[in-house]
C-alpha cells in the first residue's frame, strides 16, 4: 500500500493480530518523502512521516516492511490526482480517492496481477527503511558498509559508554568462534575493530548513568557486537574503563546525559556526516535491526538534537563525566 500515514490506523491492529495469533501478514508500505520540505504548507512533512513510521519500524513487527522514495508533489498536489492511493492483496486491489472517501475494488485476477507487478517494480526502485540481520556476519557486513560509505561518525547516543572498540581483539575472536565465525570473516572483523570512534576524529558520544552502572555491575556489553560477548570479568571491566577514561582525557568527546532523557537499553542512534542517520536495535537471540535514514531535512533535525545534548540542560560537563567515570572505576 501507499496509504498516507494519517490513515494507517490499521497498523497497530495488524501488529496485535500478529502478536496474539502468530499470523504474519506481510505489509509492504511505500511512503514519500518531500524533496523540498521547506516549500511545504507544514513545518516539516518528512518529520511527521518519521513520527508515524519509526515506532513501527523499531517494533518487533517483522511483517511490516517500510520503503521510501522522494516526490516533488505536496499533500495538496495529491488531492488533485485521480485514485492516487491503493491497497493490494493477493486477491483484490482497492484504489482509493485523494480525499480517502471513495474506493473502487477490483476482483479480476488479471487486473490484480498487473497491479502487483507494478508495485514490485516501485519497491525495487525505492529504499528500504529497515534492515534486519539475523547473524553476526550479516550485521558486521552491513555495519562496515555504513561506517565506510557514509562519512565519519559525528555523534552517537547509546545506553552504555562506547567501550566495545577498547576490548581486545583476542577476547572478541575467542568468543565469536563459539558463534562459528568463519576464518574468512576474521580480517573483516579486524577492519571493524580499527574503527575506534576516538581515533577517527571529532565525534561526540552520549550515554546514560544507568548504562554506566549496568556495565560496571554486570560486565554485559549492549553494543553492536558486544551483543555476542559473554559478560566481562571484573578485571577486564577495569582495563576497558581505564582505557575509556584515558581516551576521554585526550578528546573530551563523551558526556553522560541527564535522566530527563530516557533511552532504551537496546537502542543506539548514530549520526554520520554524510546526511545519514542510523538506528540500531538489539533484539533477543542476538538479532540486530537497523533503521537507516538518508534525508537532508531530517538530518538537520537530528543534528540540532545532538547539538542540544551538549548543553548543561541535557548532559553533564566533560569534567563531571570524567569524575563519574573515575568513581565508577574505583568502585570495581
Amino acid at each position: 500500500t501507499n496509504l498516507p500515514l494519517g490513515r494507517m490506523e490499521f497498523l497497530p491492529v495488524i501488529y496485535q493480530f500478529h502478536k496474539k495469533y502468530g499470523k504474519k501478514v506481510r505489509l509492504c508500505h511505500l511512503f514519500y518523502f518531500t524533496a523540498n520540505p521547506s516549500l511545504s504548507d507544514s513545518s516539516n512533512p518528512n518529520l511527521e512521516i518519521i513520527r508515524w513510521i519509526l515506532p513501527m519500524a523499531l517494533a518487533d513487527f517483522d511483517s511490516y516492511e517500510p520503503y521510501y522514495t522522494y516526490t516533488k508533489s505536496s499533500s495538496n498536489d495529491m488531492k488533485m490526482l485521480l485514485w492516487p492511493y491503493y491497497l493490494i492483496t493477493s486477491r483484490i486491489v482497492i484504489v482509493i480517492s485523494a480525499h480517502l472517501d471513495c474506493a473502487v475494488v477490483h476482483l479480476d485476477a488479471d487486473t490484480n496481477r498487473i497491479y502487483r507487478q507494478e508495485m514490485l517494480d516501485l519497491l525495487a526502485q525505492s529504499r528500504p527503511l529497515r534492515i534486519h540481520t539475523r547473524s553476526f556476519e550479516s550485521s558486521l557486513d552491513f555495519y562496515l558498509q555504513v561506517t565506510q560509505g557514509n562519512g565519519p561518525l559525528l555523534s552517537t547516543l547509546e545506553y552504555q559508554p562506547c567501550v566495545s572498540p577498547l576490548i581486545s581483539k583476542e577476547l572478541y575472536i575467542s568468543q565469536l568462534q563459539k558463534e562459528n565465525l568463519s576464518q574468512t570473516d576474521l580480517p573483516l572483523f579486524g577492519k571493524l575493530m580499527n574503527l575506534n570512534p576516538f581515533i577517527q576524529g571529532e565525534s561526540s558520544h552520549y550515554f546514560t548513568m544507568q548504562g554506566l552502572r549496568s556495565f560496571c555491575e554486570t560486565g554485559r556489553i549492549l553494543g553492536q557486537f558486544g551483543t555476542y560477548l559473554d559478560p566481562l570479568s571484573t578485571e577486564t571491566r577495569r582495563q576497558v574503563l581505564s582505557r575509556y577514561i584515558n581516551d576521554l582525557r585526550r578528546h573530551s568527546h563523551s558526556r553522560i546525559i541527564r535522566s530527563s532523557i530516557r533511552l532504551p537499553a537496546t537502542l543506539n542512534i548514530e549520526l554520520y556526516r554524510n546526511n545519514f542517520i542510523l538506528f540500531i536495535l538489539f533484539e533477543k537471540h542476538q538479532r540486530i535491526r537497523f533503521v537507516s535514514i538518508s534525508e537532508a531535512s531530517l538530518y538537520e533535525v537530528f543534528l540540532d538534537f545532538f547539538q542540544a545534548l551538549d548543553g548543561p540542560a541535557y548532559s553533564y560537563s566533560a569534567e563531571e563525566t570524567l569524575a563519574t567515570l573515575k568513581s565508577a572505576l574505583q568502585s570495581l
